[in-house]
């Protein structure tokens, strides 16, 4: 595989046959965290490719997504939101601005007949709200279960076991929380808070729901 970058525009992708194996090239990836507003450069390429390795390593398949960076602000911080094509604004009205909703949109149908005239070989992937990936989407957009392992009050990388699969997000305070990945299911949640709690008993371990503009602790 070949994957290139600079250019700030996304350009195609194509998968040719050279020597009777299967090869890649993305040719640009475009922007992905930018401040770059201008038409064509306000968003990027993420390209998924599938390998089989038997006797030898081949390509099995390729997708790609087209994704919008939007410019946001979340409890006073400027925030870059990396947004592949989603109905965003069904589940936090006003996620998107209506100038900004038409900047995207208009995005997606530029990719897309750049693709449909000179990529080749690999398929779009989009976000079904019925999948997992979908549900996900939607929790961050209206709220999740999460738990807490460590609050501080600078940007130095929790001591954590499970810091892997962690992610950091800022409290209404301004502190920053080191939370497991969001979580539908109340359930499923007080069971790893409870895991935790386990291996390493000196944590402030807590269970919370995180709504788009609150954070709520969840007594037991």
């Amino acid at each position: 595989m070949i994957v290139g970058s600079h250019p700030h525009v996304i350009q195609p992708v194509e998968v040719k046959t050279i020597k009777g194996k299967q090869r890649l090239t993305a040719w640009s990836l475009g922007n992905y965290v930018s401040n770059q507003r201008d038409r064509y450069k306000n968003g990027g390429l993420m390209v998924q490719a599938k390998l089989i390795k038997s006797s030898d390593v081949e390509l099995h398949s390729a997708e790609h997504v087209f994704h919008y960076v939007h410019v946001g602000e979340d409890k006073g911080v400027k925030c870059y939101y990396m947004l592949p094509d989603f109905p965003y604004n069904n589940y936090r009205k006003g996620f998107i601005s209506g100038e900004d909703w038409t900047k995207m949109n208009q995005f997606f149908t530029d990719s897309r007949a750049l693709f449909s005239q000179h990529s080749s070989g690999t398929t779009e992937f989009k976000i079904d709200s019925t999948s997992s990936i979908g549900r996900k989407y939607i929790g961050h957009l209206t709220g999740y279960y999460a738990v807490v392992y460590d609050e501080t009050k600078n940007t130095e990388e929790a001591n954590a076991t499970y810091l892997d699969s962690m992610q950091r997000i800022l409290s209404t305070s301004g502190t920053i929380l080191y939370i497991s990945q969001p979580l539908s299911d109340k359930e499923e949640a007080r069971k790893l808070k409870e895991k935790w709690e386990k291996t390493d008993v000196n944590k402030p371990i807590k269970l919370i729901y995180v709504r788009p503009r609150n954070i709520e602790i969840i007594q037991e």
